[in-house]
């Protein structure tokens, strides 16, 4: 190891604690398109600035100096990036590396910049502080008055919120949330363990961290007031600083799970793992992900400057925006109409839906830059979780806003394919509006089966790839009989000799199981079955202990060895005896042999057969 390599581990291990916890959370970015992935590496062997493609492509170095690089920020725009050197320095660029200008440079502990969201402002940790300042280093003014701890942050995507780690009391390091001018300062975690780097998801309603709560640090998300912290990477090694792709289909993140510290990418489920980079050598942290065409939070539109009261992404009911219905009844079923009052969530009374029967869907979405898909998702177990959807009907639009194909994806035969018909038409937003400015899209389908879970959802993407996921969460209930056939499988017999034995789902999502003869089996979590109703009978007696069985041999075998005892056991009959009579037991050892081997018969013949009974009774 080099001295360089040494001076990088210990500057990691002073300062900031270790390698794995100093990893930085990240700035937000608008919802848009995906842009490339700026990060810090020591692959050359001082630690860097680079960027490349999102799917690791054309790496490309930005900077060349002697000093500490790191933790780069893209602005909401995707034009610039604001950096730390050397833990008392700030510096920023083009996007492209040109124009690197020196900002602040203090005896300060000045780290862990970040823009905010209407790209004003740069909010930056000073000493135990979290201070805001103007692009060109001006106007420094502080947020948080007293100590914030670590102060990794991340504003809202409106701007109006800032979410950041520390230690303010109790163990650990939790998460918070305020408004971006310091005030109402909450508590989002409260685990004993490490919580931190959070940053937020484009659309605002999730705050992706990562947490040391089971050991190692893994991947979380959670909603945005703290609730459903849902664990997303299971790997045996750190995995930490996330980031939501601008899109908010993908996350970017570092993970020493291939040896090294590497920039990772997978799909916001936690699926799909890959490593971006393949370089065990190099110590790689804190990307940031560049957005694309994105719109600002304050309703300008990006070409003309001019404001737009209707431009936001896509949505049921209320505007992203300024908080204002914009579209009335946003989702009908059959005839009843309902308002969207929540886009992350609104009240609904459970529907009862009858198998066998047509039904019909719709949902009113206004989408500034044309529909280009309209979902209708079914059976999710909770809000939040439409990614675990069982039913999904995807309606697919061209640029010219008409219907090009509609996806059916479920895991069994929920409805019937060929019963899934889909319309469209330029509605009103709402009555009192003269033109057509929302698309409703109307699904019809037969469900053949019932669901597991009741929670529906509907999903619009805009062209752009913004979107929005509104549940309605008491969703449906499918009632009625299954049209379709249970499910059937073939597992080893309980009974020796019997073969495979064919079982059949009592029904969808039941454990048990049932034979044609009645025999219930039950399938745990494995998939693997055991017998719930083991039957013992009787086999015809042969005479013979062999082949005697039923559900009291246990009793029959000890009755029978003490029966044996008592008959060779010849200690008690001599007792009884004269001593005329001794004369007749003069070959005493030949006897004993004799009487050992026969009892040792017999302990075979008991034990064979109780061996077969445990083969009779086992689980499967």
């Amino acid at each position: 190891m080099n001295n360089f390599q040494l001076i990088i581990i210990s500057v990691s291990f002073l300062v900031l604690g270790s390698l794995v916890s100093s990893q930085e959370a990240f700035s937000t970015t608008f919802p848009g398109e995906n842009g490339k992935i700026v990060f810090r590496s020591t692959q050359d062997g001082n630690p860097e600035l680079y960027i490349m493609d999102s799917d690791g492509s054309n790496q490309t170095r930005l900077t060349y100096s002697s000093d500490f690089d790191d933790r780069p920020r893209i602005s909401s725009d995707g034009q610039k990036i604001v950096w730390e050197i050397s833990l008392h320095k700030i510096n920023t660029m083009n996007i492209d590396g040109t124009g690197q200008e020196e900002i602040v440079d203090s005896e300060d502990f000045v780290v862990r910049p970040t823009w905010s969201t209407d790209g004003t402002k740069i909010s930056f940790r000073n000493n135990d502080e979290i201070v805001t300042m103007n692009p060109d280093g001006s106007n420094i003014s502080e947020i948080t008055n007293g100590y914030v701890g670590q102060g990794r942050h991340s504003w809202s995507p409106d701007g109006s919120k800032i979410v950041f780690d520390g230690s303010m009391g109790g163990s650990g390091t939790q998460i918070y949330v305020m408004n971006s001018d310091g005030s109402n300062i909450q508590a989002l975690t409260n685990v004993p363990a490490f919580n931190g780097r959070p940053s937020w998801s484009p659309d605002g309603l999730k705050i992706i961290f990562d947490s040391s709560r089971f050991g190692k640090h893994d991947i979380f998300v959670m909603n945005s007031d703290g609730s459903n912290q849902t664990r997303l990477t299971f790997d045996p090694e750190h995995d930490t600083s996330a980031k939501f792709s601008p899109d908010g289909t993908k996350i970017v993140f570092i993970s020493q799970r291939d040896g090294g510290s590497n920039v990772f990418l997978m799909d916001s489920d936690g699926s799909n793992v890959q490593n971006l980079r393949n370089l065990p050598s190099s110590i790689d942290g804190h990307p940031d992900w560049q957005p694309l065409n994105s719109n600002s939070f304050t309703g300008k539109n990006s070409k003309s400057g001019e404001s737009d009261q209707h431009l936001t992404r896509p949505t049921f009911g209320v505007n992203h925006e300024t908080f204002e219905m914009l579209v009335d009844n946003g989702f009908r079923f059959n005839t009843q109409k309902f308002q969207i009052t929540d886009n992350h969530h609104t009240d609904f009374t459970e529907k009862q839906i009858t198998i066998g029967e047509e039904n019909t869907f719709s949902a009113t979405v206004y989408a500034d830059k044309g529909l280009k898909v309209q979902e209708f998702l079914f059976g999710i177990p909770e809000a939040g979780q439409a990614h675990l959807a069982e039913l999904g009907i995807e309606i697919w639009y061209d640029k010219n806003g008409k219907i090009k194909q509609v996806k059916t994806v479920q895991q069994s035969n929920v409805v019937d394919v060929d019963s899934v018909t889909a319309t469209h038409e330029k509605s009103k937003c709402q009555s009192k509006e003269i033109g057509k400015n929302c698309d409703t899209t109307n699904v019809s389908m037969v469900f053949l089966e019932p669901l597991k879970d009741k929670v529906l959802a509907i999903k619009a993407i805009d062209n752009k790839n913004r979107y929005q996921i509104t549940y309605l969460n008491e969703g449906v209930d499918v009632i009625g009989e299954s049209l379709n056939p249970m499910n059937t499988k073939m597992i080893p017999s309980t009974i020796k000799n019997e073969g495979l034995l064919q079982i059949t789902q009592v029904e969808k999502y039941s454990p048990f199981w049932v034979t044609e003869d009645g025999r219930t089996f039950e399938m745990n979590s494995f998939g693997s079955f055991k017998q719930v109703d083991p039957e013992f009978e009787r086999f015809d007696d042969s005479g013979t202990a062999y082949t005697r069985m039923h559900s009291d041999f246990d009793k029959i075998v000890l009755y029978e060895q003490k029966r044996a005892q008592d008959v060779f056991d010849y200690t008690n009959l001599i007792s009884e005896l004269s001593d005329s009579f001794e004369h007749h037991f003069e070959n005493t050892e030949r006897m004993n042999e004799e009487i050992k081997k026969e009892m040792s018969i017999q302990e075979d013949i008991a034990n064979d057969i109780l061996d077969r009974m445990d083969k009779q009774t086992r689980y499967y």
